[in-house]
């Protein structure tokens, strides 16, 4: 009698970890395709404006070249990164617009907010006081450009700060490279 309840509680006991270890495996599996489809890249700005997290964004001129679209999207966080090359027309009036809209330029001299930032290189874009404003270089920006982004120069930054959200607009004047992006928790 005894056999044949161990025999039922090993049965049992196989059953339970047989079940445990689809269910482990399923989510696992999940969880991958999840991290899987949360990188993500477009063909189209309409399309990515629609899919991607852009609370932030500068339009892309009809003539840029080399334009390229990046995005993450998972429960922890979320961006999106965008680069494109305007040509020297659409280049100038993008920075003219920016420095008017933002008051880059303005005719004080308090720097704060956008004008803390303006024209600074990114690669000097943080402070050992407070790494909250540090520029997020960690970022996949290779996926939108072929060059390093520190050596890019700010226009419109603000920075994560004690928040959960950042954003803002670098180029590289010598290439007329423009990169965008948002960076966020949910």
């Amino acid at each position: 009698m005894e056999e044949k309840a161990e025999k039922r509680r090993k049965t049992r006991l196989a059953k339970i970890l047989s079940v445990a270890t689809l269910l482990v495996s399923g989510i696992v599996l999940l969880g991958i395709f999840a991290i899987m489809m949360a990188h993500r890249q477009y063909d189209s700005f309409e399309e990515f404006r629609k899919k991607a997290y852009i609370s932030f964004y500068v339009d892309v001129p009809e003539n840029a070249e080399d334009i390229r679209y990046y995005s993450y999207d998972i429960v922890l966080g979320k961006y999106s990164i965008y680069a494109f090359t305007p040509d020297d027309q659409e280049y100038s009036k993008l920075l003219k617009e920016m420095t008017e809209k933002y008051d880059l330029e303005g005719k004080t001299e308090d720097k704060t907010g956008y004008r803390k930032w303006y024209l600074m290189k990114v690669r000097d874009a943080n402070d050992p006081q407070y790494i909250l404003d540090d520029f997020p270089t960690h970022l996949p920006f290779d996926k939108v450009i072929d060059d390093d982004i520190n050596d890019y120069d700010i226009i419109v930054y603000s920075p994560m700060g004690s928040g959960s959200r950042s954003h803002g607009m670098v180029v590289k004047p010598d290439t007329r490279r423009v990169v965008v992006f948002n960076y966020g928790a949910r």
